[in-house]
């Protein structure tokens, strides 16, 4: 009887200390589930915490007071100056439509087999052959051809050598391959994309496309490639033409932008291609995005934040003014038919509402400078 009682008395303890231990372990595995769910997947702040706040202000000069906190507009009052709230606007835009409108975020944990074979990458796999890193400052920064890509790499390059080989003679820059990202190994690759300040420059999908037309299919169609798209788009979107005219390759923006928009999921020129579907920015959590329409400003603070600014400087990517770039839009884009417009808008829709691009309403609607900018 009392051996019946001991052994009662016994589980009870048994059960008591297992029921603390339960509690105890499982309690800090509750606890990181719900700071997980109330961490923020847009991170408003990282930026802000990274500017020298005294260089930015005597730089930037009129601070502005908005309210922020993890979610958006809150009591949390933070004074911010004006390119502070430009890039907090931008990146917010960017997570919030990739969450609610393509169901997609950063993979956890962040690194390239994950980005590589993530499910997320629905339309293509992310590309990194345009992105450039630098080792002494931390950071890389995502281009695209016709996107800043030229003007980047001369910079990153510039960088390089003002930097590592200053330090060591024996440390020299073979080529531009040693700058690209992609070109890691997946271990330096996966340390690096997760703790380097991550940047990516994008530009109107309309302007970039108008680019590429004028760039590659009418000053550079000597080259072979690009004259036997030019000789294609002829060929096959000209009514009757003549074996003179397919073999002049005298495309117009109309024949290109139709055999754009039929075959750009097929060819993916990287030059025309949407910055979307070849770099994937939903995959990556990037500290900064800054536009070929705001170059001038964007890379003068982002030089600052990284504090290279001594260093290096970027090529303005509107030499000749944003007003005689809105004439030709609607010059160019003026000759299309409104079928063939809406399919180049549909191609690019995701780049519109990523980055934040106001999409036209017609053929001939781009307006202001700010039309082109939008975020």
């Amino acid at each position: 009887m009392a051996l019946r009682h001991i052994n009662k008395r016994t589980f009870s303890c048994i059960l008591l200390i297992a029921g603390f231990a339960i509690v105890f372990l499982y309690r800090p595995l509750m606890m990181t589930d719900q700071a997980a769910k109330k961490e923020p997947y847009i991170r408003q702040n990282d930026l802000v915490k990274m500017v020298n706040r005294d260089e930015t202000r005597a730089a930037y000069g009129t601070t502005q007071t908005i309210s922020m906190t993890a979610d958006g507009p809150g009591t949390a009052t933070t004074q911010i100056t004006d390119m502070e709230k430009r890039q907090i606007m931008r990146i917010q835009h960017k997570n919030t439509t990739c969450l609610e409108m393509y169901e997609t975020k950063p993979p956890s944990p962040l690194n390239k087999e994950n980005l590589y074979h993530s499910s997320q990458a629905t339309h293509s796999l992310p590309k990194f052959d345009t992105t450039y890193f630098n080792e002494d400052f931390k950071f890389f920064v995502s281009t695209s051809w016709k996107g800043g890509n030229t003007n980047w790499r001369k910079a990153m390059r510039t960088l390089y050598h003002k930097t590592t080989v200053k330090r060591s003679n024996n440390t020299r820059l073979n080529d531009d391959r040693d700058l690209i990202f992609g070109n890691l190994n997946s271990d330096d690759f996966n340390s690096r994309i997760k703790y380097f300040f991550k940047v990516i420059f994008v530009r109107n999908p309309l302007v970039r496309l108008l680019s590429a037309y004028r760039d590659k299919i009418v000053e550079q169609k000597s080259v072979s490639i690009y004259r036997n798209v030019a000789s294609t788009c002829v060929k096959i979107y000209r009514k009757g033409a003549t074996v003179e005219e397919i073999e002049s390759g005298n495309a117009t923006f109309l024949e290109f932008a139709q055999y754009v928009s039929d075959t750009y999921q097929i060819k993916r020129d990287p030059h025309w291609y949407p910055i979307f579907n070849r770099l994937q920015p939903c995959l990556i959590p990037y500290d900064f995005i800054g536009k070929m329409e705001t170059m001038d400003t964007d890379t003068q603070y982002l030089f600052k934040v990284l504090k290279i600014d001594d260093l290096i400087s970027i090529e303005s990517a509107y030499a000749h003014g944003k007003s005689s770039q809105i004439d030709l839009l609607r010059k160019y884009y003026g000759t299309l038919t409104d079928q063939v417009f809406d399919e180049v808008v549909k191609m690019y829709e995701a780049d519109f509402k990523v980055f934040g691009y106001r999409i036209p309403k017609h053929k001939t609607d781009f307006t202001t400078e700010e039309a082109l900018i939008g975020v």
